[in-house]
Parts: structure tokens; C-alpha cells; sequence
């Protein structure tokens, strides 16, 4: 067996890493956009012409509404808050216990996908501990392969893409956009399997001492029946590139067509 484990920049929880404009529940909805105090422009972003800008507020008021709630309610959120909803990475440890806990084998290979981990690389004995066979890009290179692409993170997060998209397994510790290109990559390939980790409803379960590993293992399990990759209802509203539309996609490169 062996599978990719994305880091999406980091492994761990800490006081920021809540801090994503993507929803990270699982759900796909709108990028939150703050707005300024009179409503009259958006932070961070160009501003619309002044012909198409009314409508658009006119249009959508409340979702607009609602978009500046969600950006301000997480920004005001403790940092035990925004773990128990879900919005923080899982650290090492509970990697590692969502991974044993879904049966994977100790001699499973694992492909550590991302930059360096937060805390560096000693926040990853934990896993390492229990699959010693874990690995990254820059242990499986041969010495100077990866010199090329010292400056090109691009480059480097397409190696960290290829090796995920063609494991046996890909799982997020966190969401972001590289996990939900390989979410709909690996669904539009025949669903092969990605894990999705429930963090929401798991964490209550990851802090309480007294559960004993086998209650644990069962809770997890079958909070994750629905989360394997397998086909799913089409929702209005989710990310193309998480959720595939198939009619609307290529099956074959040999189209003739010149784009």
C-alpha cells in the first residue's frame, strides 16, 4: 500500500492556520471577501467598474452579508474554536491515529507532500514512529536532482501533485487548493480513493483521554464510511475543480480540436 499525505503548507495546529478564505468543512461555497466600512469597495481585490458594481451588490446583497459574517466570525474565533471546527490542520499525532485507525498497515509507504512541517521536522516523529516508511521528495531524489528546481515552488509543488495524483490513497491534513485539484483529478479518474478527514466531528473524540483506542478506532471509522472518494451527489455551488462535471469535460486528448 502506499499513499500521499498533503500538508498544504503545514503540519500542526497553531493560532493562524485557521485563517483560510476557503471553507475547509468539506463544503464548497463562496470565498469570503471583506468589504470596507461603506460598502463602497473590497479589500485585497480590484474594484468593479462603477456600471457593473451596483448590480452586483444589488443582486446579492445577502450573500454578500453573509460573506463579510463568516470572514469577521472566524477572525474573532479562539484558537480552541476554530480546531473544534474544523478549521485547523491535524497535527502529527492525529495524523497518525486517523491513519491507524482506518487500517493503515505499518509497512505502508507514505509520501509527505508539502513544505516544512511547523515546528520542523521533529514535528513529524509521531508519524514517523508508527510508519517508518515515510517519505518526501527530497529523500526519494537522487543528490542535486532537485537543485533545478531550487527557486521554482511552483515546480516543486507539481512533483509533490504527480506523486499524490497516482498514489493508492491521497489524503489533506488541511484543505486548500492543491487538495481539491487532486480531490476532483482522482474523481474524474474513476474515484480512485481520497480520504477526507472529518475534523469537525472527529477532534471531541481525538481530546477525550478516556476513550479507550479500540472505541476510538470504531468512532472514527464510521465517521469516514462516507468520506473514501466514492461517488457523490452533485451539489449546486461546489468547486469544478474538487467536484467534476464530466459532460462538460474531455475524456480524450485526441479531439481535434485547437484551443
Amino acid at each position: 500500500m502506499q499513499g500521499c499525505i498533503s500538508s498544504s503548507e503545514v503540519l500542526g495546529s497553531h493560532p493562524g492556520a485557521g485563517r483560510q478564505a476557503r471553507r475547509e468543512d468539506g463544503e464548497q461555497g463562496p470565498v469570503p471577501r471583506a468589504t470596507s466600512p461603506d460598502g463602497e469597495g473590497r479589500v485585497g481585490e480590484n474594484r468593479l467598474s462603477s456600471r457593473t458594481e451596483p448590480r452586483v451588490r444589488r443582486d446579492h446583497p445577502r450573500r454578500e452579508e453573509a460573506q463579510t459574517r463568516l470572514l469577521t466570525a472566524r477572525s474573532n474565533m479562539t484558537y480552541r474554536d476554530r480546531k473544534l471546527a474544523g478549521l485547523c490542520p491535524l497535527n502529527a499525532v492525529e495524523v497518525t491515529r486517523l491513519l491507524k485507525a482506518l487500517g493503515a498497515p505499518r509497512n505502508a509507504r507514505i509520501y509527505w507532500a508539502g513544505g516544512v512541517p511547523f515546528g520542523g521536522p521533529a514535528a513529524l516523529s509521531p508519524l514517523a514512529s508508527e510508519f517508518p516508511y515515510l517519505y518526501n521528495k527530497e529523500n526519494l531524489s537522487l543528490p542535486g536532482e532537485l537543485e533545478a528546481f531550487a527557486e521554482k515552488a511552483s515546480l516543486l509543488a507539481a512533483i509533490d501533485y504527480i506523486v499524490c495524483e497516482k498514489s493508492d490513497v491521497f489524503m489533506p491534513s488541511h484543505g486548500g487548493n492543491m487538495g481539491h485539484m487532486i480531490q476532483g483529478h482522482r474523481a474524474f479518474g474513476g474515484h480512485r480513493k481520497f480520504v477526507t478527514p472529518n475534523k469537525r466531528q472527529m477532534l471531541p473524540y481525538f481530546l477525550d483521554a478516556s476513550l479507550p483506542e479500540s472505541e476510538f478506532n470504531r468512532i472514527v471509522k464510521e465517521l469516514h464510511q462516507g468520506s473514501l472518494g466514492q461517488p457523490d451527489t452533485r451539489k449546486l455551488g461546489r468547486d469544478v475543480t474538487a467536484y467534476p462535471v464530466p459532460e462538460c469535460m474531455c475524456n480524450s486528448t485526441d479531439t481535434g480540436l485547437v484551443i
